[in-house]
């Protein structure tokens, strides 16, 4: 079912009646997840290792998780060991143009973070989340960027 058959109902004959959405669900992201209102919004919290609020965004407190992403996520830090900082997870849009965010950034759609190397080996931890499916990963001097998007890519900032 399409965003557009999801919001308004779909059909022949008379004009779609908009469906009510749940109150705590503020909108989606582009690929369909729900983008919560606050972290303690986000349903299900299965993710013993961390808290939704290490995840909501730091300009609007707004949450999108793809849970694909967050299993992966807490079987790296399964294998890893020991606990590492949630720098950055999910962006809102306003909030990733104000830090200077890539345009298309993964945090947008809730399968991006960046992660302190504060205490952690940098290239074994790159190591590890590859195993672990995050196949976007950005070396920076304090903190690693992982993703799950589909297609391999490798990079290095300031």
């Amino acid at each position: 079912m399409g965003l557009w058959n999801f919001l308004f109902g779909g059909g022949q004959g008379a004009p779609a009646t908009p469906r009510r959405i749940a109150p705590d669900v503020y909108g989606f992201t582009p690929s369909g997840l729900p983008i919560y209102t606050k972290a303690s919004d986000f349903p299900d919290w299965r993710w013993p290792n961390f808290k939704p609020e290490e995840f909501d965004c730091k300009g609007t407190g707004r949450i999108a998780l793809d849970p694909n992403a967050m299993d992966a996520l807490q079987s790296l830090r399964e294998e890893i060991g020991k606990p590492f900082v949630i720098v950055s997870g999910y962006r809102s849009p306003e909030h990733n143009a104000a830090v200077g965010g890539a345009k298309r950034s993964k945090h947008m759609e809730g399968i991006a973070f960046d992660v302190s190397m504060r205490g952690h080996d940098a290239e074994a931890f790159r190591a590890a989340a590859a195993r672990h499916g995050f196949n976007g990963i950005g070396s920076y001097s304090t903190f690693t960027h992982i993703d799950t998007r589909s297609n391999r890519a490798r990079w290095s900032g300031s």
